[in-house]
């Protein structure tokens, strides 16, 4: 009954972002999806992006300033998708020019009933990972990594939480904290205009049963090795 009356409180509107068929720039935010969550929520509106120059016509007009993309948001359904994969596609479709979104916006009631204390409300910054996934045997953090050890290629640990789904265009792979990749030698490329980061390079992903190969930033990699390549 108390998940019943905090989702009965829950603010729902429409939201909707244009963009024209030669513009490249990204929709201007960002998500925290996962399969414990069960949908999309907005992570962070990107200043200057679509979103927030839409957000900012929205603050001119009383009766639609309480309808701008918030971080927290979920989003339902996208062009008619409701199923997160489906939504996903609709969002990650470079030719794509309209996005018509029905947008709910959790209480803090409906949060804690529907994720009780298992997880954190999408605005807090993430947990950290796992000692064992981010440190090396002796304490030390991995330390940053020089262009010539990317250079070179090898096995890398990821540092932070990556999602692509904003580059503006296809073959960025999505990585998680802890994860451990195999960068391509001679791979490093300067990130174009509209992408997030500065560098990126080509890299490997392998886990049970499977691998992927795509684009990843190469700033949020870290070398295992200590100093004069010790491990």
């Amino acid at each position: 009954m108390a998940s019943d009356q905090a989702a009965s409180s829950n603010f729902r509107f429409q939201y909707v972002l244009r963009r024209s068929p030669i513009e490249s720039r990204s929709w201007g935010f960002t998500l925290l999806v996962g399969k414990g969550l069960g949908a999309c929520y907005v992570k962070e509106v990107r200043l200057g992006g679509l979103a927030a120059g839409k957000n900012g016509k929205l603050m001119d007009v009383d009766e639609l300033k309480s309808q701008q993309l918030e971080c927290g948001d979920i989003l339902r359904v996208v062009n008619g998708r409701s199923d997160v994969d489906a939504l996903l596609g609709e969002l990650r479709d470079a030719a794509r020019e309209v996005l018509h979104i029905a947008v709910e916006r959790p209480s803090l009631l409906s949060w804690e009933a529907s994720h009780e204390s298992a997880l954190q409300p999408p605005c807090e910054p993430p947990r950290p990972a796992a000692a064992t996934a981010s440190a090396r045997e002796d304490g030390e953090p991995p330390r940053e990594v020089a262009s010539a050890e990317l250079d070179a290629g090898g096995e890398f640990e990821v540092w932070e939480d990556y999602d692509p789904t904003f580059e503006g265009e296809h073959g960025y792979m999505a990585l998680r904290r802890g994860q451990c990749v195999q960068v391509y030698a001679s791979t490093r490329q300067a990130g174009e205009p509209k992408n997030r980061f500065p560098e990126y390079v080509y890299a490997s992903l392998q886990e049970v049963g499977t691998q992927e190969d795509g684009w990843i930033p190469a700033q949020l990699l870290r070398s295992r090795r200590g100093p004069g390549g010790i491990p």
